[in-house]
């Protein structure tokens, strides 16, 4: 009897897992093309995990919970005053610095003399890392977008940091960091070295690059329109001249 049982249920849960894996992941996904730096500059900054910039300058996060400001041409890197447990994820509106403090599990916001403006548990449940990897805003839409590591879950908040939508990213990987660029969410992703490029606001999955980088964990296009990508354990951020 119990052998029946399993092989009448059997293919209905074959079914049901055919059916969530292509709710998940797309049916036809792009094909991923590789791309290789045309520069790349060395950074005195131990284990930097993200960069944006930011009133004239780059302002790059490290894992050990420091906050560098670094000159246009990332010549010189002075580390601020700013300390934390590990700050994974740093953007901008131009006007409020945003930082991920992951495991703690909090978002710190700064204005420009790094005042703290306000700090906010940006999730209450789950595991140690249950934060936020990656920080990204929208000015399109002036929304702030926090995404987790594994798996690949997208908040949104709006003004007031209401919490507007919370949905599932269809690429298989993990999260490193994240940007918007040209009304594209540009998802950096450590362990399979690529970048998932997402339409907004539907976050259908559209170009996925391959990296040659290690460890790639920071992920800003700079005024020139450059993608810069940030290598943790090489301490480097590489240039990429991009088609689009």
């Amino acid at each position: 009897m119990n052998n029946f049982l399993v092989l009448k249920t059997t293919p209905i849960l074959l079914i049901c897992l055919v059916v969530w894996m292509s709710s998940v992941w797309p049916q036809n996904p792009p094909p991923t093309l590789s791309i290789q730096p045309v520069e790349k500059k060395r950074l005195s900054i131990p284990e930097p995990s993200d960069l944006t910039w930011f009133s004239g300058a780059w302002w790059v996060v490290s894992d050990n919970g420091w906050l560098y400001r670094c000159a246009p041409d990332f010549s010189a890197c002075q580390k601020t005053s700013l300390t934390g447990a590990d700050f994974e994820a740093v953007t901008t509106d131009g006007k409020v610095l945003w930082i991920s403090e992951e495991s703690l599990r909090l978002i710190h916001a700064y204005d420009e003399p790094l005042n703290r403006i306000t700090t906010w548990h940006a999730r209450e449940n789950g595991a140690l890392n249950a934060g936020f990897e990656a920080l990204a805003w929208d000015p399109d839409r002036r929304i702030l977008i926090g995404i987790t590591e594994s798996p690949p879950v997208v908040f949104e908040w709006r003004d007031g940091m209401q919490l507007a939508l919370e949905t599932r990213l269809s690429f298989r990987g993990d999260v490193s960091a994240a940007t918007v660029h040209k009304g594209k969410l540009w998802v950096l992703s450590d362990e399979s070295r690529k970048i998932f490029v997402h339409a907004l606001p539907d976050y259908k999955l559209e170009k996925v690059f391959r990296l040659h980088v290690v460890n790639p964990e920071g992920i800003a296009f700079d005024e020139k329109g450059r993608l810069l990508i940030l290598s943790d354990d090489r301490q480097t951020v590489y240039f990429y001249s991009l088609e689009e």
